[in-house]
């Protein structure tokens, strides 16, 4: 058919040219063009315009598009397989966020979707082709960003890969979403499941990735590394480039040949001077002008009243600071205590009374008095003495509950700086070890040990290795000259040990206890025998490669001759290669001259030693892990050497005197004194306390000194050494275990940090020196791998001057020192060319290392470093304010909380009844001194908390007055002092669209503030004793409660109870059991664990409103932030008043019981119920005034965010026009 609209168009006669159809063709080369013509016409195909248009197959441009399928068959099943596999990729790459989404909230409507995806997903599994939708679930799991893939391109080992991949599924298996069908129905269960998959799956995809790469898979194991198996960290050279060395083997066995690296890169630690020199840049602006005028009151009135109501010096007429300052405190302690109805007028009477009370209790102490019978040890020079001694019974108390009560003002620096040269030597030793361990393989190890040890006498063609044990030797030497100065070591013993001397450690011993004084004792066999014994027997025994050693239980050797019961080592000859060990100086004759032992009968005895050779060394199991040598000597040292400086200090002070000096003291002078011991270390000749023995000291000092040994020296014996262990560990679950305790121990040490004036500028720096330097990649080429990479560490100078200052615990670096000894000995671990296998035996091992070194010890190191740092930032601000080094580190220890008490009567406490006594003993006093020194902190506070609060009440909604009034009594607590604000603060929560308004929102600050509840008296076990100090006599307590049924937390009995006995000991079990378990989320068993289960359940609570899993989880990590419903509230005050009610029925009843039984009389009885029934009555009125608070009119839905700027202005309008009128 013609085109009907031909008429209208201009007909032109059109030329056909061939055109290229790439128009790109211009710029490729001749070869690469496809050359295709199409010809360009103006005249139109012919077409029939009456049937429809089709467009042929080959021309349609969607087809691209279109979904034929998983199979690409086009069939309807095909492309409903391809959206099942797609959604099923995305489910389980998104597994992490639908896991929050679930965790983060409660509408009903959100979680039902979220159940109808996973309910779809199985079903899809059930399906054909399900197998491939399994598949795409869990390939999308592995690809999730929060799973375990992170630590298989981050790791470098296949060690670390499993370690990282353990943490990091575990991590993502608690967040992700959680199917209440599966086996694995709880964020436990599933958090669990995923770490054991992650360790065993990350380092078999990484070890796959790496072969498949043909980089070198290293495994790097702790305790399993071998020169073939080089960790990364080390500057290796290659594996040909080595060299053979000799050492000494087994009595009769040849020498053993180890290889050694020709090169070792080792980068020294970049020392960083970081120490505090801005005095003067301290602070500016606004802070620096109103500085001034606190500075002033600091100087002129806080300090000085401090100290005078801190001291026992008279300060007004007729009465004493210590009376004082004790009054002081026991009446605002009756103030604070006071029911909160109670009137302003009664509250200052309660204080007058505490006031007068505990004045007048000090006053009355002085003048009480009490005669003891004390035992004073002279030593072996005279006889012990047991003398009357009088004393009040003030300093009495005074001596058992005051730390250092009486002691000379600068014992406890003098403790301190020897607390700091323990640190200093311990951490000498633990970054030269670490360095060795770090940089060299096992047989390098064994040939330095054996460098440093003298034995064999051999050069090695390798700078390193002599530049270490000259390092090694000349810290030996130095540590060693220190023991020579003060006379504890003779010259002659340190020149023929000090190019030897290296601590020795045998396999089988390597657990023992280590005892005081060890390194100063006698190596080898040594013992008594008779001059004719020595003549016939041990004279002229000589020193062979092959004489060996044996131990053997004594009764073994009785018929050996020369032993007769005294000798527990067998020498023997062994067949083998015989060699005369040249310098062995056989069977040497201690403490006797030629010319005493000459005059000696045949029957007298002597003492004489062996010092055992290499080989048998050898035999006997030695340690040759040079780096855990040199921390075992460092261990050595730091124990003993700080000790015996502290007690050569103490002998050269003022009230120490020698016997000349004491004869010439006046009696009553003698009668204050006691001469030191001059008692041995066990297995020496040395003196006990050295310098400081057999001189004269305070009593004081000799009583301090005495118990510290004894308590030293015990160890303790049966099932009170079991307790003790026990116990610590039971306080160790409830505080370093407890993500909340962090959370409440970081938070209110910055607020501390700032009661004590310390400027929070130094905080990042003292962060920074403990943490050190993290690894650099970019270094240095590795010699091995020749990939970039260098594991460095600095040290600082700053924490360095902190150690040797005492601010942090004695065992500070101590505890450094034994985590290398943990690490063993290093043994021979080869590598399977199988990833799997491979990254199954990694797992292996991580999960042994996480036994050994469980998460659980991680976060005891964490709870210990929190301390640290900010002790670490105000010894910085101390220094920089122009304390001495020993000053600053002294006060910070006290800042933060120093638990090394000297106080019997506390320390005894702090054992059995009240376990966590110390901080409150030690807050307290700091808490005391910002009051009077500097007490507008506590008004910023103050400010902050009502500024906030009010913030919260305007925005959030609510009823505050009725919320408050609802509450229960233990939550309605103000901080500290009765002017600060409450403990539980309303936040500024918005109204959201999309969520029901169940009340606004309050969070628990209580455990954010230091001491926040010292006044806690309400609610308690044992009535008016403050909530810290309640005795709960630790996991002896907490047993003995769950036995007997009663929840001391609760103050009730236990629930289902009395059934049976098998019942009733299967819920105590059960009860005692979660009692003890650390209260870590997703902790099987744990409250927190529980708490966020019932969350994610959607449990509605009796008593306080739903809350998200994700608030639960906060909650678990110390934020304690709830949604204060009222209707919850009322129900929860209800409870509380039909408890009392049901208290004063329970007394009237026992009232009726003595009455019928004729143990009270009709006129007792009528005046103890008119009591009751009084009580029950002002019990109902006062409820009746709280409930009637609660008016549903004056309860205010919370603002949108877009309310608050209008109706803030109208806020600010109306106190305006309060406060200046409307005109």
């Amino acid at each position: 058919m013609d085109n009907p609209y031909n008429k209208f168009l201009k007909q032109e006669s059109v030329v056909q040219e061939e055109q290229s159809n790439n128009p790109y063709n211009q710029f490729l080369n001749a070869e690469d063009r496809g050359e295709s013509s199409f010809s360009l016409s103006t005249e139109d195909p012919p077409v029939d315009y009456t049937k429809p248009y089709e467009m042929p197959d080959d021309l349609n441009p969607y087809e691209q598009f279109i979904n034929k399928g998983e199979f690409g068959t086009g069939t309807q099943e095909d492309v409903n397989l391809s959206k099942r596999i797609s959604n099923a990729f995305k489910l389980g790459f998104a597994d992490t966020v639908r896991g929050v989404r679930q965790m983060s909230t409660s509408d009903k409507e959100t979680l039902d979707k979220l159940r109808a995806e996973q309910k779809q997903l199985y079903s899809d599994f059930d399906k054909p082709g399900g197998g491939l939708v399994a598949a795409a679930y869990f390939g999308g799991a592995i690809l999730d960003p929060a799973g375990w893939l992170i630590p298989v391109t981050k790791a470098r080992t296949l060690y670390k890969m499993a370690k990282y991949g353990f943490v990091t599924s575990g991590i993502a298996g608690a967040l992700g979403y959680v199917d209440e069908e599966s086996i694995l129905d709880t964020r436990a269960k599933q958090a669990a499941a995923s770490a054991v998959g992650g360790s065993i799956l990350s380092p078999a995809i990484g070890a796959g990735i790496r072969k498949i790469k043909g980089e070198k898979i290293e495994l790097g194991l702790p305790g399993f590394k071998s020169d073939k198996d080089v960790d990364v960290t080390l500057k290796a050279a290659a594996e040909n480039n080595l060299s053979k060395t000799q050492l000494f083997n087994e009595a009769g066995l040849n020498k053993r040949d180890v290889e050694i690296r020709n090169r070792i890169d080792v980068k020294e630690p970049e020392t960083i001077k970081d120490l505090p020199t801005d005095k003067d840049k301290m602070m500016g602006g606004v802070r620096k002008f109103f500085k001034q005028f606190t500075d002033m009151w600091e100087s002129k009135v806080g300090k000085p009243l401090y100290e005078k109501i801190s001291g026992d010096k008279k300060i007004i007429p007729g009465m004493s600071g210590a009376e004082l300052g004790t009054g002081a405190f026991t009446g605002t302690y009756a103030y604070q205590t006071a029911e909160d109805d109670a009137t302003t007028m009664s509250k200052m009477g309660r204080m007058g009374i505490g006031f007068l009370a505990g004045a007048g209790g000090i006053k009355g102490t002085k003048k009480l008095s009490k005669t003891v019978k004390v035992k004073k040890k002279f030593g072996r020079d005279q006889e012990d003495e047991v003398v009357e001694v009088t004393e009040s019974l003030y300093d009495l108390l005074g001596r058992y509950f005051i730390d250092n009560y009486k002691m000379p003002s600068n014992y406890k620096l003098l403790l301190a700086e020897a607390q700091g040269h323990a640190n200093h030597v311990a951490s000498r030793f633990a970054n030269l070890s670490i360095k060795m361990r770090d940089n060299l393989t096992e047989n390098e190890s064994k040939v330095l040990f054996n460098m440093l040890e003298g034995d064999n006498i051999f050069k090695v063609d390798n700078k390193v290795l002599n530049d270490l044990s000259k390092e090694a030797r000349d810290l030996i030497t130095e540590i060693a000259q220190e023991y020579v100065d003060m006379g504890i070591l003779s010259p002659a013993t340190f020149l023929r040990n000090k190019d030897t001397y290296l601590k020795r450690t045998y396999s089988k011993y390597k657990d023992d206890p280590r005892e005081f004084g060890e390194e100063l004792r006698l190596r080898g066999a040594y013992q008594k025998v008779t001059k004719q014994e020595y003549e016939d027997y041990y004279k002229d025994q000589i020193a062979f490669t092959t004489t060996s050693l044996t131990e053997k239980p004594i009764f073994e050797l009785e018929d050996v001759p020369g032993a007769k019961g005294k000798l527990k080592y067998l020498f023997e000859e062994v067949a083998g290669k015989k060699e005369r060990l040249e310098g062995h100086r056989g069977w040497e004759l201690l403490d006797t001259s030629k010319k005493k032992y000459d005059k000696l009968d045949p029957g007298d005895e002597v003492e004489i030693r062996w010092e055992f050779t290499k080989p048998q060394r050898v035999g006997l199991g030695e340690i040759e892990d040079v780096a855990y040598a040199i921390a075992e000597t460092g261990r050595a040292f730091s124990s003993t050497l700080p000790q015996l400086r502290f007690y050569d200090n103490l002998s050269k002070q003022g009230y120490t005197y020698t016997k000349a000096e004491y004869a010439n003291l006046p009696q009553e002078l003698k009668d204050k004194v006691i001469k030191m011991p001059e008692t041995k270390i066990s297995g020496t000749d040395r003196l006990r306390y050295g310098s400081l023995a057999g001189k004269y000291v305070p009593e004081e000092v000799y009583k301090d000194l005495i118990s510290a040994t004894k308590f030293y020296n015990t160890t303790g014996k049966g099932y009170g050494k079991f307790y003790r262990e026990a116990n610590s560990l039971w306080k160790v679950s409830k505080t370093a275990w407890n993500p909340t305790v962090h959370t409440n121990n970081i938070v209110s040490n910055f607020v501390l940090h700032d009661l004590i004036d310390a400027d929070f500028k130094y905080l990042p720096r003292a962060y920074k020196a403990l943490m050190g330097y993290k690894p650099d990649e970019s270094i240095v080429k590795n010699l091995v791998t020749g990939k970039e990479g260098q594991f460095d560490s600095r040290i600082s100078d700053l924490v360095k001057l902190a150690e040797r200052s005492g601010v942090f615990e004695a065992d500070f670096v101590t505890q450094e020192l034994r985590k290398i000894q943990e690490l063993g000995v290093s043994m021979p671990y080869k590598f399977d060319g199988d990833a799997w296998a491979s990254g199954s035996k990694a797992a292996l091992n991580t999960y042994k290392d996480i036994l050994k070194n469980n998460p659980l010890t991680k976060l005891t190191d964490w709870y210990r470093f929190e301390d640290h740092v900010f002790r670490l930032s105000v010894f910085q601000d101390r220094l920089a304010k122009g304390y001495t080094a020993a000053e600053a580190g002294l006060d910070a220890r006290r800042s933060f909380v120093d638990y090394n008490i000297n106080a019997p009567a506390i320390n005894w406490m702090r054992l059995t009844m009240t376990p966590f006594l110390a901080y409150t003993y030690r807050i307290v006093p700091i808490l005391a001194e910002t009051a009077v020194v500097r007490p507008w902190k506590y008004f910023k506070y103050a400010a902050l908390g009502y500024g906030l609060n009010a913030l919260g009440d305007f925005i959030g909604g609510g009823d505050e007055k009725a919320e408050r009034a609802l509450m229960q009594e233990k939550e309605k607590g103000r901080f500290i002092f009765d002017f600060m604000p409450f403990r539980q603060i309303k936040l500024p929560v918005p109204k959201t669209e999309d969520k029901k308004f169940e009340g606004p929102t309050y969070v628990n600050l209580t455990r954010f503030v230091p001491g926040g509840d010292i006044f806690d008296v309400g609610g308690n076990v044992f009535p008016y004793l403050p909530a810290p100090v309640q005795p709960n006599f630790g996991l002896a307590g907490e047993v003995l409660s769950s036995m007997l049924g009663f929840d001391m937390y609760g103050q009730r009995k236990t629930r289902g109870l009395g059934i049976n006995d098998y019942e009733d000991l299967k819920i105590k079990t059960k009860d005692l059991i979660q009692d003890l378990t650390p209260n870590i989320p997703f902790f099987p068993g744990s409250y927190s664990t529980q708490r966020i289960q019932s969350a994610r359940t959607g449990e509605d609570p009796a008593y306080r409103a739903k809350e998200t899993e994700l608030a639960a989880l906060f909650r678990a990590l110390g934020f304690k932030v709830e949604i204060k419903s009222i209707e919850k509230l009322e129900d929860l005050k209800d409870l509380e008043l039909k408890r009392k009610l049901n208290a004063a029925r329970e007394q009237i009843r026992d009232l009726n019981n003595k009455l019928i039984k004729g143990l009270i009389t009709e006129e007792k009885y009528e005046k103890e119920l008119t009591k009751r029934e009084d009580l029950i009555d002002n019990l109902a009125d006062k409820y009746e005034d709280i409930f009637s608070v609660y008016k549903v009119k004056d309860y205010r839905q919370p603002l949108r965010i877009d309310e608050i700027p209008s109706e803030a202005g109208k806020k600010i309008k109306q106190q305006v026009e309060k406060l200046f009128g409307k005109n």
